[in-house]
């Protein structure tokens, strides 16, 4: 009986946490109903037409931003060049300089 208990009451627990909210359901239909690249596949079309293409980190611990990185430098599509915010800030002259010409 206290299995039983439990397993209704954790039932009723994830389907109300997971379920979706009403105020969602125009976004998720928005997505659903149009197409749009991967991340990847974007961050590579912006290439073809712009010289400097500028990806905002998110947090430092979360290492899936890094594999994308990866993902796309590996990418046979990409001609660019890399900087990253890591690194000494004694080169910030190198850098202004590899930038403006």
């Amino acid at each position: 009986m206290k299995f039983k208990i439990l397993l209704i009451l954790t039932l009723t627990i994830n389907i109300s946490v997971f379920a979706q909210k009403k105020e969602l359901k125009p976004y998720i239909e928005f997505i659903q109903k149009n197409k749009f690249p991967t991340a990847k596949n974007y961050i590579l079309e912006k290439f073809e037409t712009k010289d400097i293409v500028i990806i905002s980190e998110r947090d430092h611990r979360d290492i899936t931003q890094y594999e994308l990185y990866v993902d796309v430098i590996k990418d046979t599509n990409f001609k660019g060049n890399v900087y990253t915010e890591v690194g000494s800030w004694n080169n910030y002259q190198r850098i202004n300089k590899f930038l403006l010409n």
